[in-house]
């Protein structure tokens, strides 16, 4: 269980809300660095704003955020200002250096689809749902909830569902989550 509102205003980190699990550093070091997300105004009180390129918040890995078993959920507020690329990320638990050390992550893409993937006893299991991608320029509000083996991501209340590969693509659902040692990543295009 984590919850980061980001409401500090400053800074170069932002205290977890509930249990203390882990603060989020912004960017790559303890300091202000060219990774930083800037702080802005938000839904309810401050926010991050990160470029699309390569900020992120770092969050140490954590027993809370080690997730494994048949369930899971996230939530998150966004306000984009253009919409995706290829495939941007909205959160990873894993290895951004690409050894394929992958938790669970949330993505959209240009292709007008949201992807939930996770790694699992079995290896790695993705899942493209078609949605009505968020509202550029507009605060958007997403969640994401596993229940073996159904997938629902939901984009300002409305929800949309899938249970496994329907066309869109992915592979099964029908497997628990597998949690890794490493980090969980907000941003970072």
């Amino acid at each position: 269980l984590g919850n980061w509102s980001f409401d500090e205003g400053s800074g170069d980190s932002s205290a977890e809300g509930s249990v203390g699990i882990s603060t989020a550093t912004l960017g790559s070091t303890t300091g202000a660095d060219a990774n930083d997300p800037t702080w802005t105004s938000g839904m309810f009180g401050q926010a991050l704003q990160f470029d699309g390129v390569d900020d992120y918040v770092e969050i140490a890995d954590a027993p809370g955020i080690d997730i494994s078993g048949p369930e899971f959920s996230a939530s998150l507020w966004i306000k984009p200002d253009r919409g995706p690329g290829t495939e941007d990320m909205f959160f990873m638990k894993g290895d951004r250096q690409g050894t394929g050390n992958v938790n669970y992550y949330l993505s959209w893409k240009d292709t007008g689809k949201m992807t939930w993937a996770f790694k699992s006893d079995g290896g790695f299991e993705y899942l493209d749902i078609d949605v009505t991608l968020p509202t550029v320029d507009e605060w958007n509000h997403i969640a994401v909830v596993f229940n073996q083996p159904t997938v629902s991501i939901y984009i300002n209340g409305t929800e949309y569902t899938s249970t496994s590969n329907d066309g869109t693509g992915g592979t099964s659902m029908n497997k628990p989550l597998v949690a890794n040692d490493d980090p969980l990543w907000i941003g970072a295009g």
